[in-house]
């Protein structure tokens, strides 16, 4: 079975790589890579934990949103790029 992803835009911001895709039914996804090394973290409730492990600095990354108003929070802070490099990133969608 094929893809249902459309390759928008294949950039460089911030030194890193940047794709930009686009699913059949709307979402977003950004596929990019690690800016800094990640210590990593656990998360824990009262009926699970979740372990999310350490990443070096250049590590594959894929932000998946529906909106671009999301993507544009995850790219600044999952993605590690600055305000004005992710309304970069989001501006290719447009074009």
């Amino acid at each position: 079975m094929a893809s249902s992803w459309t390759q928008v835009f294949d950039i460089e911001v911030d030194r890193r790589p940047v794709k930009g895709e686009v699913y059949i039914e709307g979402d977003y996804k950004i596929s990019t890579t690690q800016k800094n090394d990640y210590e990593g973290n656990v998360f824990e409730d009262e009926s699970s934990k979740v372990f999310m492990p350490p990443h070096a600095a250049g590590t594959p990354i894929e932000i998946e949103t529906e909106t671009l108003e999301e993507l544009k929070e995850n790219l600044i802070t999952d993605g590690e790029f600055s305000d004005e490099d992710a309304e970069v990133i989001i501006a290719k969608f447009s074009i």
